[in-house]
């Protein structure tokens, strides 16, 4: 029979390690290790990892050292707002204009808490250095300088300005406000060198003088900045913050507590990062990190700015137990951070109050955070009842009102609200009794910015300075006049839930959840600890609770889902996709429909649980995880098996289970969406094997195994994420980032020396009938010649036979006549392909054969590819 040529030129099934090699397709390969075939038509080098960015200003490493907790700590997220990882603040002693970190110059001096200008040579400058700065600052970016003027005598001053061009701070001189008054002035920083001096430059041809203090200089940039947050969970618990435009990472941002050990979880929605402990450590509270833009009691001598990257408690505390209420007209001293009212009646006719027979008037405060106060966009705290109430009122009688507020105040609350109850006369006989109205209804609104009214009116009354000096108030002088009880509105009515909580958010040390995520402009919470509806504190390690919709601190504890409780089982992580939540709990993965207000459970799959939350991943086709029992993705319709292709398996399900086993059991996942494909690392720790992967092209459907890849030493990992450039990223050790590389040559390692390739075991498409190999002929480059390539015959596992050596000349690689088990030379002229012509070294063992099986390990560098394989062989005569 005449000599036949069989063809290997499409390698794009990737592994299939569950039937035998001779039962595989044509495209799969019974061994892959430390390749890739996501390419048609080409075997290449698997890649590896790299350093994530070439971190120019610092090490490559948060802070320069934390600690990683395995399969945790690092996130990332976006803003608009640039310097999210620096201070607001990037001067030194702004607010007392010191001397040790200001220079003056000429006509300014160093006085009492403020820098004195008064004209003698006719100008002079104030100059903090790069140095004197508590931030060098960023180049090229949108600042703000606010400042208080003081004491401006007259109008002799010829320039007073931010000195800018050359080697300043400021890229070009910009004026500043000659009157009395805190302003604000914005400019644009140096185009490339922050490290340059702040100047604030006077001039005068006359007699002039005035002080100048409360110097404030922070960016308003929003042109746009990528973030990555990574937790130190051991010495502390500590969030540093990566700035992408900046190259920079700032350390210690983000201080949720001392308890070390913090298992941190993360949410991210309309700008604020949320964090929480979910070990729910004793002296851990959950934080809230975003952008504030607000100007408080404007116009006022308490007047406050805040502008820019706050860190504060994620809890929406209600305002302090010192709220009282003045019944006499006077007006009341609050205690910083409260609230105090003027209330009362002062006989004044033409109101429609009538409670002479009732105690009296009871009223309680609330504070709103976040959002506005008139638009109830802001989330309403529970409420405090004030100190003493309010006697009872004659009939036909006016109320009057004035609120009164001493800064400073959480720079997340906008303002609050007022409410007021009926205390009910229950006297009986001698025995005096009452009982407080269950309804709190509101009485007044009041804001931060825009001052107070009324409830049921729309016209806002501002602030002002008070009688006591810091307090401010509104009205002034003046008050409101409430001629009938306002009824119309309730706390429950503007919130949705009851007053008759004990808590209400995330609100104490040792509260949080261990996972969440958010769907329809819902949080979804699981695994939680917090008070229940009756203020006992639990850990509810079924029970999933929802925030308001738009609300994403606000946890009522009714709004809570429980899918399965007593089970054995806790959520351990929640996915959300078109309008599902995925809740993994560890033995099953409950599909919730949260599409409406009210959710619904759709399914529940047995065996597609998780063990840890860095075993899922989002992905642009769906949800994704991983345990010992396979791969799986959701993809909006129906959970399917990667490890299956086409009603079969092609990943031993006992080769996974023992990997997944030997490596510690707790598998992590992530997505490299420039490929679409999934890393599986065996697990997140820093034993044996522990930083193995398989890898997935979810285009071609195939898969492939890598051997010390993620990283290429096996050390502790954080959860894979991707980041603003659709990098798959891990951190490891003591913080250092890397990321996937495609390319071999790209990564920091570019020799591979555990590259195993095995063909098919071939049986020509005659099984019964015998065969003879002649050669075998591979298209390839680059350097291969520490790539052992030998055959196996009729099913044999272990027995390897040799080919004879080659000799290169002028891309044609010949046999040399003498056995060597690494036959191929390498190709280093890459602009085409070597072809190797193999002949077995021992013909007799490739005759009379009934399978033929190729086999390649070894070790290869980066440039290494294969294009083809074909077998040159004859079938014998049948007998």
């Amino acid at each position: 029979m005449p000599k036949r040529i069989w063809k290997i030129d499409k390698f794009h099934g990737g592994l299939n390690s569950n039937a035998d090699p001779r039962d595989i397709e044509d495209n799969e390969l019974s061994d892959a290790s430390d390749i890739m075939v996501d390419q048609v038509g080409k075997i290449r080098a698997l890649g590896g990892m790299a350093a994530h960015y070439n971190y120019g200003k610092s090490a490559s490493t948060p802070a320069a050292a934390g600690t990683v907790r395995g399969g945790y700590g690092l996130f990332h997220f976006s803003h608009d707002r640039l310097g999210g990882h620096l201070p607001i603040e990037h001067l030194a002693d702004g607010d007392t204009m010191s001397s040790s970190t200001w220079d003056y110059t000429n006509d300014w001096a160093s006085g009492s808490g403020v820098a004195e200008y008064e004209h003698s040579s006719g100008s002079g400058t104030l100059i903090q250095t790069a140095a004197n700065r508590s931030v060098e600052g960023l180049p090229a970016t949108k600042y703000s300088l606010t400042y208080t003027v003081e004491n401006f005598s007259n109008s002799y001053i010829t320039s007073f300005r931010i000195k800018g061009t050359g080697s300043e701070f400021s890229d070009n001189n910009v004026a500043l406000e000659e009157s009395d008054g805190t302003h604000t002035t914005t400019f644009t920083s140096h185009a490339t060198d922050p490290d340059q001096p702040l100047t604030i430059q006077c001039s005068s041809d006359g007699t002039s003088s005035f002080d100048l203090t409360d110097v404030s200089l922070y960016i308003t940039d929003e042109t746009g900045d990528d973030y990555l947050a990574f937790a130190d969970t051991d010495s502390s618990a500590n969030l540093d913050i990566y700035s992408k435009v900046d190259n920079t990472w700032g350390g210690s941002v983000v201080d949720l507590g001392s308890t070390t050990g913090m298992l941190p979880s993360f949410y991210n929605v309309d700008g604020a990062l949320r964090v929480s402990d979910g070990a729910f450590g004793a002296a851990n509270e959950n934080m809230w990190y975003g952008v504030i833009n607000r100007i408080l009691f404007p116009g006022t001598a308490s007047q406050v700015i805040n502008n820019g990257w706050f860190s504060l408690a994620q809890a929406l505390t209600k305002p302090g137990s010192g709220c009282s209420i003045l019944t006499n007209g006077n007006n009341p001293a609050p205690d910083p951070g409260d609230i105090d009212i003027a209330f009362f009646n002062d006989n004044g006719a033409g109101g429609t109050w009538d409670l002479v027979s009732y105690d009296g008037i009871r009223c309680y405060v609330s504070f709103v955070y976040d959002g506005d106060v008139g638009d109830r966009t802001g989330q309403e705290t529970l409420l405090r009842e004030m100190s003493t109430s309010h006697d009872a009122v004659a009939k036909d009688q006016m109320m009057k009102l004035r609120i009164i507020a001493d800064p400073p105040y959480n720079a997340r609350i906008t303002g609050g609200r007022i409410y007021w109850s009926e205390i009910i006369d229950k006297d009986t006989g001698d025995v005096e009794t009452y009982e407080i109205d269950g309804t709190r209804y509101l009485l007044a609104e009041f804001d931060f910015n825009r001052g107070s009214r009324p409830a049921g009116d729309n016209q806002w009354i501002k602030w002002d300075e008070a009688a006591v000096s810091g307090d401010v108030e509104t009205p002034d002088g003046t008050f409101h006049q409430i001629l009938h009880p306002p009824m119309d509105e309730t706390y429950e009515s503007i919130n949705g839930f009851s007053h008759n909580y004990d808590s209400i958010s995330f609100d104490a040390d040792g509260y949080g959840f261990k996972t969440a995520v958010v769907a329809n402009r819902v949080v979804y919470a699981g695994n939680v600890r917090m008070k229940n509806k009756d203020g006992i504190v639990e850990t509810r390690a079924d029970a999933m609770f929802k925030s308001l919709v738009g609300k994403f601190d606000t946890f009522v504890p009714d709004r809570l889902i429980e899918a399965s409780i007593r089970d054995g089982d806790e959520i351990v992580k929640l996915e959300e996709y078109a309008d599902r939540v995925l809740q993994f709990k560890k033995k099953k993965m409950h599909l919730i429909n949260v599409s409406q207000e009210i959710e619904f459970l759709e399914d529940t799959f047995m065996h597609k649980g998780v063990n840890h939350p860095a075993a899922t991943c989002k992905t642009d086709y769906g949800i994704a995880w991983v345990n010992r029992h396979g791969v799986f993705l959701y993809d909006g319709k129906r959970v399917n098996n990667l490890l299956e292709k086409d009603g079969r398996q092609v990943i031993s399900d006992v080769s996974w289970d023992d990997w997944i086993t030997a490596a510690g059991g707790s598998p992590m996942i992530g997505y490299v969406p420039k490929k679409r494909q999934l890393i599986v690392i065996a697990d997140q720790y820093a034993t044996g094997g522990d930083n193995d992967i398989y890898l997935h092209d979810l285009v071609t459907r195939s898969w492939v195994h890598g051997t010390n890849r993620v990283p290429a030493t096996d050390v502790a990992k954080t959860n894979p994420i991707t980041d603003w450039n659709g990098d798959f990223v891990v951190g490891h050790t003591t913080g250092t980032l890397v990321k996937w590389e495609d390319a071999l040559v790209d990564a920091t390692v570019s020799l591979d020396a555990a590259v195993y390739i095995k063909t098919k075991d071939i049986d020509f498409g005659q099984p019964a009938q015998r065969k003879k190999v002649y050669r075998v002929r591979i298209s390839y480059k680059g350097d291969a010649d520490g790539l052992y390539v030998r055959y196996l015959v009729n099913g044999e596992t272990d027995t390897y036979r040799s080919f004879e050596g080659t000799t290169l000349s002028g891309g044609i690689a010949t046999p040399d006549g003498s056995e060597d088990t690494t036959p191929l030379e390498d190709a280093t002229d890459l602009s085409h392909w070597t072809h190797a012509e193999l002949k077995p070294s021992t013909s007799s063992e490739a005759n009379n054969i009934y399978s033929f099986r190729l086999a390649m390990w070894g070790s290869i560098d980066d440039d290494f590819e294969v294009n083809d394989i074909s077998i040159v062989y004859r079938l014998k005569p049948a007998n």
